[in-house]
């Protein structure tokens, strides 16, 4: 018996099993893109969040600075007006 002359039954259960096996491999091919696109998810939520810490991380770093720089200022501020000749002495050396 060829190919044409196959049963119908035999015919529906051939392409039944086969659209069974298309929507099993579908459902896993979409099972694996939830699971990548969760993963991936994950992974940009802890970049995400560890980006924000960094950046928060340098901004109080730059607060510090800028607090020292000021404290650093005012010093030289007031031993400019408690020691004029050694202001000048260091404002030379600092200009060189």
């Amino acid at each position: 018996m060829g190919k044409n002359t196959d049963n119908p039954v035999d015919i529906i259960a051939s392409m039944l099993a086969t659209m069974t096996r298309r929507v099993i491999e579908a459902e896993h091919e979409r099972d694996d893109a939830i699971r990548r696109a969760d993963d991936w998810f994950k992974n940009w939520k802890l970049s995400s969040t560890r980006c924000t810490e960094v950046e928060h991380d340098l901004a109080e770093a730059l607060d510090r600075m800028a607090a020292m720089e000021k404290m650093m200022d005012l010093e030289r501020m007031a031993d400019m007006e408690d020691n004029p000749a050694r202001a000048a002495e260091r404002g030379g050396a600092d200009a060189q």
